[in-house]
C-alpha cells in the first residue's frame, strides 16, 4: 500500500514537472520570438497581411493543421496560383514553413509559431473593435 502510495506520488510530481516544463518551453519560445523579432518588425508583418485577404486566409487556413496547397484552395475558396503566390510570401517572412521543401509535388507547409502569434494579434485586435 505503501508502495502504491509513493509510486502515486512520484507520477504525480513527474506529471507536475512536465506542466511546469512545457510551459516554461512556451513561454521561452515566445520570449525568444518577441526578442528575436523588434516591434516595429512584428508590426510591419501584421500590417502586410492584414493588407492582403489571400495571405491571411492561406495563413489561417494552417492555424490548426499542415496543408497541402491544394487543401488550402479548397478550404479558403481561393484560386490554386493565389495560393501558391501566399505560401511563397508567407514562406520568405517566415511565418509558414514547408514541411518537405525538396519535393517537387506535395508539398505540406504548416505555420509557424511567428506566424500563429500573427494570427493571435490580428484576431485579438478584430475582437476589441467589435467590443
Amino acid at each position: 500500500m505503501l508502495i502504491n502510495r509513493n509510486k502515486n506520488e512520484i507520477k504525480s510530481k513527474q506529471y507536475a514537472n512536465n506542466l511546469v516544463n512545457n510551459e516554461l518551453s512556451y513561454l521561452n519560445k515566445v520570449y525568444i520570438m518577441k526578442k528575436s523579432l523588434a516591434d516595429d518588425e512584428l508590426w510591419e508583418i501584421v500590417g502586410h497581411l492584414k493588407t492582403s485577404p489571400n495571405r491571411y486566409r492561406t495563413l489561417k487556413a494552417l492555424e490548426k493543421n499542415f496543408s497541402l496547397p491544394a487543401e488550402i484552395s479548397r478550404l479558403t475558396g481561393l484560386n490554386p496560383a493565389q495560393v501558391s503566390v501566399s505560401l511563397k510570401d508567407l514562406k520568405r517572412r517566415k511565418l509558414v514553413l514547408c514541411l518537405n521543401d525538396k519535393s517537387r509535388k506535395g508539398r505540406i507547409y504548416q505555420a509557424t509559431d511567428l506566424g500563429l502569434e500573427v494570427i493571435r494579434i490580428i484576431e485579438k485586435q478584430t475582437e476589441d473593435i467589435k467590443r
